[in-house]
């Protein structure tokens, strides 16, 4: 009997310092949540050039460990527009898997702004994008098909909402509502339209060409029907005409491939045989033809192919690989055409393919090739060629090595070569 006074006093201390510890946890908590409070804006871990961490940002990772689950769930419903950004990251960290979906459908409704920044970038956001995209995939199959049936039901000016429209599975029971929205303007509703490939939306998407070019022409790519082609006929001059390069310029140009036909390759001859000074883009616009029939091995696109290589030095790998099958001789023909006169134009996986198709041949004119290139000294493909030439040493690389590094005042090409003559032997 005699300890229990020594017992009670022991546990009295040992709850006197865990209600102190508490105390402390809950004041530190607390400075954090003010901390927020008056930050100029919401941020990720790493700001401005220097990627350094803001008061703020190392205040939530304070509140995200140590606040406790009804701390968070009342800054989810604070009046300070940080504190409800900071809450929807700190909980998807505290609770990854946790299905918020009554939380998530109730913030969609915020469409309240915060800036926020992340590294040397910084925009305005919408709360109500940002719950959406830090627990939307957290949630059930059923509860993520709720929240698009939400999105696309409700007048709202949120980011998730195109996100949805341009990404997402759109049952057949919304397309009156999709209309609508493109019919008012939604590019991206108009793009969710297209999806279903329907005869009575031709002349919803012929006339949005001119305020959503970039969606139509997607529209046209996706479902290229005859009603259509008149519309790219007509867009192409105002295209050729602009003075900057544009992704509706791209969009243009897959979407004319995708017909397939006579029609598109005159299109496309327009660019091939203009001029700089009649199409101010032209160099972009031969890129975007290049890329627009990579992928398409029809017949019908393979004399044009022929022509941008033979003439404009434009050749990807899959097109130089196909143009090899078609014919080695006339393929033969071109690459030393290609290499007397290499360009830019000519990427280094391509001038890669074009050395493995004449090397069996005629090694002693690949080693030329690279050894004159080496000579010129420039910057673009030095270190490319320097680690040929180092890979598999010549004596014909050796003067223009020299050269490089007796005349070149760029590292990035003296470099290269000197350790490239260093390493032979």
């Amino acid at each position: 009997m005699r300890n229990h006074p020594l017992r009670f006093y022991g546990l009295f201390l040992g709850a006197l310092c865990l209600c102190t510890l508490s105390e402390a946890k809950e004041t530190k908590v607390d400075q954090a949540l003010k901390t927020i409070r008056e930050a100029e804006s919401v941020t990720s871990g790493a700001v401005g050039e220097a990627g350094i961490k803001t008061a703020g940002y190392a205040a939530y990772e304070v509140v995200t460990k140590q606040a406790t689950r009804e701390q968070l769930l009342a800054c989810v419903l604070d009046e300070n527009v940080n504190l409800r950004a900071y809450a929807a990251m700190a909980l998807k960290e505290r609770f990854p898997r946790e299905d918020f979906f009554e939380l998530l459908m109730e913030k969609l409704k915020d469409e309240s702004e915060f800036e926020y920044r992340n590294g040397c970038i910084g925009y305005r956001m919408k709360i109500g994008d940002l719950y959406h995209q830090t627990l939307i995939d957290s949630l059930s199959i059923d509860h993520q098909v709720a929240v698009i049936d939400h999105l696309l039901t409700t007048e709202n000016k949120l980011t998730a909402t195109d996100l949805v429209l341009r990404e997402s599975d759109i049952p057949e029971r919304h397309l009156p509502r999709l209309r609508t929205l493109a019919a008012a303007g939604n590019g991206s509703a108009l793009l969710a339209v297209a999806k279903f490939r329907r005869d009575e939306d031709k002349p919803l998407i012929i006339a949005s060409v001119k305020a959503h070019p970039f969606e139509c022409f997607r529209c046209i790519a996706m479902n290229p029907q005859p009603e259509y082609f008149k519309v790219l006929q007509e867009a192409q001059q105002a295209l050729l005409a602009e003075t900057a390069w544009s992704t509706t310029q791209r969009e243009f140009y897959t979407a004319a491939a995708a017909y397939r036909n006579k029609d598109s390759v005159d299109l496309f001859e327009k660019v091939v045989n203009g001029t700089d000074q009649e199409i101010p883009m032209r160099s972009y616009h031969l890129d975007f033809i290049v890329s627009a029939i990579n992928a398409i091995e029809e017949p019908v696109y393979d004399e044009l192919k022929w022509r941008l290589w033979g003439e404009l030095q434009r050749i990807n790998l899959s097109n130089f690989k196909r143009l090899v099958a078609l014919d080695e001789t006339r393929a033969l023909k071109l690459t030393r055409q290609t290499l007397d006169s290499l360009s830019r134009e000519v990427s280094n996986e391509v001038l890669l393919a074009m050395f493995a198709l004449i090397s069996p041949k005629d090694p002693n004119y690949v080693d030329g090739v690279i050894a004159n290139e080496l000579g010129k000294c420039e910057l673009t493909r030095y270190s490319f060629l320097a680690d040929i030439a180092t890979k598999n040493p010549k004596d014909a690389y050796i003067e223009p090595l020299f050269k490089a590094v007796e005349t070149s005042d760029n590292p990035w090409v003296y470099l290269p070569a000197t350790e490239t003559l260093v390493s032979y032997k």
